[in-house]
């Protein structure tokens, strides 16, 4: 039988037939009986996944509504505003690097994870008192509890499945999919609630929903046990200090540089992509027309932080007909590698910005909202053929010596992106919106132009083409 898998019963009769061993992958793990098994899952996958949607949902609160606040609260300018969250977004993406490593040491990483849902509620409790000082402490106290939350929470996810289970790829597919739950109600609740009762409501909700986040952790604690990370057969996992890599390459060499390029290169896209909850709010709330033929919840309008909804309401309703229609485009020989993807996605992203730099008033005047929600449709195509497509690249073509420093160079150029979009929306109100969006679009389709050469040279390779036609949900957010 599997050695992972509990031995049979003794049996108390002489019997010439073998005891019936647990089928292989199909049975319940030792620590978690087959009766609290979910879809074929081990229950602490439901655990996990209600605890990144509670988290998923107050941070999206908080991104939907963090300039708003800081323009309307506290008086900080548009410019400022819009820096700030550039910093914010910088230090979400920067912290888990150090809490990825304190969550494999002392106390593990359950405990961690509770703490840093413990963490993220009081921070928000903090960031919605109103005041300046609880503004700054929050803030910080937010990217400790951030730092601590992202990286172990999906650690747990893949401790839950011995090596080679290949039921792990679709647990991740699941849990990705709790994320964009969250992105779809955190900024729907969240304005509504400041709507009716002011900001300390809503961030008081975000707050609420990481108290489920934690109850939900203490609760299911008993079924987060990890299963040991060692291939059948083997005695011991294996010890990472005394492999033996292949020395470098020329081939590995010339990899390390085209991935260098592109994470750099994807660095112009995550700027504009991170306009959205920076110059876009601003535009959302003073030039797009919002009105509603009818009250909802004795509102007249639509809140100004609900269109980030959009985001995980396309993700949501996308991504399937969009690996199927990928799938469909490869039999034919259209798009079978995952470099060829680049162009399209960018070129998306492209015609996005084009859209609003056509489309915004260059006056006191108002622009439909209908246009507002072709650009998050636009631009969410865009994500979900370039975000799984970037992180394709780089699992499968980093020497292997490197992929954690390499996967780790691919996050950190999202986070120098966010940090740009902070910086450079201090443009929009010298250039004026339409120029602002405009050279957003030109530098998008410089870029997209620059995959296309990037592409060519990849087709020369005479490697078969690859599959990464499955698009994860996003969880960029």
């Amino acid at each position: 039988g599997d050695s992972r898998l509990p031995a049979a019963p003794l049996e108390t009769k002489t019997s010439t037939r073998a005891p019936r061993q647990p089928m292989p992958c199909q049975g319940a793990l030792p620590h978690q009986p087959a009766r609290l098994r979910w879809q074929g899952h081990p229950p602490g996958l439901f655990v996990l996944a209600i605890a990144e949607a509670c988290e998923r949902l107050g941070a999206n609160l908080l991104t939907a509504l963090f300039v708003l606040y800081l323009n309307e609260r506290f008086g900080v300018s548009k410019e400022r505003s819009a820096a700030w969250y550039g910093t914010y977004m910088t230090c979400m993406y920067l912290t888990p690097l150090a809490g990825g490593i304190v969550g494999s040491r002392l106390v593990g990483r359950r405990t961690w994870v509770a703490a840093g849902a413990t963490l993220l509620g009081l921070g928000y409790l903090l960031f919605g008192s109103g005041t300046v000082p609880g503004l700054m402490t929050g803030f910080c106290v937010l990217a400790v509890g951030n730092g601590l939350f992202k990286p172990n929470i999906s650690a747990l996810v893949g401790d839950l499945y011995p090596p080679g289970d290949a039921r792990r790829d679709e647990a991740f597919a699941m849990f990705y999919m709790s994320v964009n739950i969250g992105v779809l109600l955190g900024p729907l609740i969240g304005e509504l609630l400041r709507a009716k009762y002011g900001w300390r409501a809503a961030f008081l909700s975000a707050s609420a929903a990481l108290a489920l986040a934690v109850v939900a952790m203490l609760l299911g604690r008993a079924l987060l046990r990890a299963v040991p990370q060692v291939l059948a057969g083997s005695s011991a996992a294996p010890r990472i200090e005394n492999a033996q890599w292949p020395p470098m390459t020329a081939s590995d060499r010339r990899k390390l540089l085209i991935l260098g390029g592109m994470g750099l290169a994807m660095v112009p896209f995550w700027m504009a992509y991170y306009q959205t909850n920076g110059v876009l709010s601003f535009v959302i709330r003073d030039q797009v027309d919002r009105g509603l033929p009818f009250s909802i919840f004795d509102l007249r309008e639509i809140p100004t932080g609900t269109f980030t909804s959009l985001g995980g309401l396309f993700v949501l309703v996308l991504t399937l007909p969009l690996a199927a229609a990928l799938r469909r485009l490869s039999r034919i020989g259209w798009l079978r590698r995952s470099e060829d993807k680049l162009p399209l996605g960018l070129s998306m992203a492209c015609g996005a910005f084009l859209l609003l730099a056509l489309m915004v008033p260059r006056g006191a005047g108002t622009m439909s909202v209908l246009w507002i929600v072709l650009f998050y449709l636009l631009l969410i195509i865009a994500e979900l053929l370039l975000s799984p497509v970037g992180l394709s690249l780089f699992s499968k073509h980093t020497p292997p010596r490197y992929a954690g420093l390499l996967m780790g160079y691919w996050y950190f150029t999202m986070s120098m992106g966010s940090q740009l979009a902070g910086q450079v929306g201090r443009l929009a109100t010298p250039l004026g919106l339409p120029m602002f969006f405009g050279l957003m679009s030109l530098l998008l389709a410089l870029l997209a132009a620059a995959s296309v050469l990037f592409a060519h040279v990849r087709r020369r390779d005479r490697s078969a083409p690859d599959s990464a036609l499955s698009l994860p949900p996003s969880n960029q957010t």
